[in-house]
């Protein structure tokens, strides 16, 4: 809330008076509802109000009784309504209305939330960080008000209202503009003989030397307080203290102390310390001319610019000041100087980068600036051209036209079937060659294959091979195109080719091709890889997508990949019976496919489940025989495999080893 130092103010002749000020209850001006009396300062009393129409609560500011007739006091209090109202800054209080009411002149500020300055010295030092942040906020303020013409003229922390923000950040508002005054101006109130009366207003300890004089002021007398509460908010204490008349004779001759001297506690910058040095100098020539000089060289300052020795002490006094503030611990002096360093490269890089940018973006410009002229100029040799063989046209006649344009036609036409016919063929008799060549030696070795194939006499077994992967083709496709409730019949007639495949797998054909990788010796058809990688990474496809690689199956039936595909997908959604069916159709499509790395362990995985262990066992004969045995033995040594499924495993071995025995 809005408080003020209670000091005795200098300019009255009489303050013995008791002010009764203005009661509790009643209505000011037919306007505000006066709810208590929070403040009272060294000329005016502090009420806090509601506006009887709005509802807004806020704070007014009423002139004591004792200043109300006085020639001094009164146009003063007048002047502090009309400078702020005319500064509209964050950090300074606003003042919404203005009156005088049963003679009292009063001011209606904003009601502000929070403790001053003052209140948080009495504790002592503050953090160093929040001191940058007080400072800094104090300065911009005050570089707007020496801007606009005003001095405040008695900055102290009892001027000086602290908020604390929900982000945990500080927000300052510097309180009582009463004591301005115009910069080399003059008002038509008579402002101008209350700034040569030789009066000094304002409070000792932080009174520049030519305000305790009565001299002339200006901005530098700001910049003389602002010195003077940096020194106390970083040790705790303003540099003179003490009686009245001792402090008076100390600010006109007395130099402050080193801050490391008032605070053994304390290391600060060689720049801070000569910032406030030259901020307090009793010359008002030789210190900084306004805040916003001074507010340059603050910012200019070493990052941080102080630390305390003791860093506990530092985090003490921030826990001590505000529960709620944050507060960071303050770096060495070295580690400081190290930060400055990279700073500066890093503003050197910027600021190259910034040059680097700045001149790409003018060659960009030029460039551009190059094809539009070049644009501008074909276009108008274009309409050049158009214009000129126009006008031959027109003089020609146009039979001769006609005539022009059968012969370039009839020559463009001959150009173009020259070099699509043989000069094309001419320029790319190397490109021809070697796209031939890879399909011919293809050609080659299947004519080979099929060769040796006609060599091999034909058995009964592959003649029924070759019948019942026609006929399990062919139940498989027809199932595809059934319905979710048609498939039971389909699964289990399958089911019976695949056992009476079985029963003759000790029997089979040992000139059947090597085991090979289906994915590895032609190309794999774009829709099929993707599918591929979807099913690898353990993706469940979705009906469309099983129906995209049926259809495919079904258009490609000598191709076996979409069959291990779809078992593969059958696996991944625990359709194991539809798996075996389509791991037993690839291996029937083609031999080899028995080489995917997924088919052998996807058949020894199935099983291991009871209802399905006989079927992938016929499946695992049929396809695989003796050849299964490494990986039915590795299983078998496996401790991750139960009891349950190494008996299913050692069955389907001993019948692997009782088949190769009766061949």
């Amino acid at each position: 809330m809005n408080t003020e130092e209670k000091n005795p103010s200098p300019d009255s002749a009489d303050t013995t008076q008791a002010d009764s000020g203005i009661a509790v209850g009643s209505i000011l001006d037919g306007r505000y509802e006066i709810l208590e009396q929070f403040g009272e300062g060294g000329v005016g009393l502090v009420y806090r109000a509601r506006h009887i129409k709005l509802g807004l609560t806020v704070a007014i500011k009423v002139l004591q009784e004792q200043f109300v007739l006085h020639k001094m006091m009164r146009p003063r209090f007048e002047r502090e309504a009309r400078a702020l109202a005319t500064l509209a800054h964050p950090n300074i209080v606003s003042v919404n209305d203005f009156g005088i009411a049963d003679g009292r002149p009063y001011l209606v500020m904003e009601l502000l939330e929070g403790q001053t300055l003052r209140e948080l010295l009495n504790r002592g030092p503050l953090p160093i960080d929040q001191v940058t942040q007080v400072t800094r906020q104090l300065l911009n303020a005050l570089a707007y008000a020496h801007a606009h013409g005003f001095v405040h003229r008695d900055l102290k922390p009892s001027n000086v209202f602290i908020q604390h923000l929900p982000d945990r950040s500080l927000h300052i508002k510097i309180l009582d503009f009463g004591m301005v005054k115009f910069v080399d101006q003059e008002t038509h109130d008579g402002s101008r003989s209350l700034t040569r009366s030789g009066m000094a207003v304002g409070t000792p300890s932080y009174m520049a030397p030519e305000q305790v004089i009565g001299d002339r002021i200006g901005t530098s007398t700001d910049v003389y307080a602002i010195g003077i509460l940096l020194f106390e908010m970083l040790t705790g204490r303003a540099p003179f203290t003490g009686e009245l008349a001792d402090i008076v004779r100390r600010q006109l001759t007395d130099k402050i102390p080193a801050l490391g001297q008032a605070n053994a506690h304390l290391e600060v910058s060689a720049e801070l310390e000569a910032l406030i040095q030259r901020a307090v100098d009793k010359n008002p020539s030789r210190r900084y001319p306004n805040a916003a000089s001074l507010l340059k060289a603050f910012e200019a300052l070493p990052n941080p610019p102080a630390m305390r020795k003791d860093v506990s002490l530092d985090a003490t006094i921030a826990a001590s000041w505000n529960s709620a503030a944050t507060f960071e611990a303050t770096r060495p002096i070295d580690s400081r100087k190290a930060a400055s360093s990279k700073l500066r490269a890093l503003r050197t890089a910027a600021r190259w980068a910034g040059i680097l940018f700045i001149w790409l973006g003018k060659a960009v410009m030029r460039l551009a600036q190059g094809l539009f002229r070049l644009s501008r100029w074909l276009v108008k040799g274009l309409f050049a051209t158009i214009k000129a063989l126009y006008r031959v046209a027109k003089k020609a006649g146009p039979r001769k036209v006609a005539w022009a344009m059968f012969i370039f036609i009839a020559l463009a036409l001959g150009t173009w079937f020259w070099l699509d016919g043989g000069a094309r063929r001419l320029l790319e008799p190397r490109r021809g060659t070697s796209i031939e060549k890879p399909a011919t030696l293809k050609r080659v070795r299947t004519a080979i294959e099929e060769k040796l194939r006609g060599l091999i006499p034909a058995t009964e077994q592959a003649a029924e091979s070759a019948a019942d992967l026609q006929a399990s083709e062919s139940t498989l496709l027809a199932r595809d195109d059934r319905d979710e409730s048609d498939t039971e019949p389909a699964r289990t007639a399958t089911s019976d080719s695949s056992k009476s495949a079985g029963a003759n797998s000790g029997n089979r054909d040992r000139s059947r091709p090597a085991a090979a990788n289906p994915w590895a010796d032609r190309k794999v058809p774009r829709i099929l890889a993707a599918y591929r990688k979807r099913i690898f990474r353990g993706e469940k496809l979705s009906e469309k997508a099983l129906k995209s690689l049926r259809d495919y199956q079904r258009n490609h039936r000598s191709d076996p990949r979409p069959s291990l595909l779809l078992a593969r997908a059958y696996m991944v959604l625990g359709w194991y019976r539809d798996a075996v069916e389509r791991y037993l159709l690839a291996y029937k499509l083609d031999a080899r496919s028995r080489g995917d790395k997924h088919m052998e362990r996807d058949l020894l995985e199935i099983v291991r489940y009871p209802k399905l262990s006989y079927t992938a066992a016929q499946a695992v004969l049929e396809i695989y025989g003796a050849e299964a045995l490494k990986a039915i033995d590795r299983d078998l040594a496996s401790s991750s495999v139960d009891d349950n499924a190494k008996t299913a495993l050692r069955r389907l071995r001993e019948r692997i080893v009782e088949g190769a025995r009766g061949e």
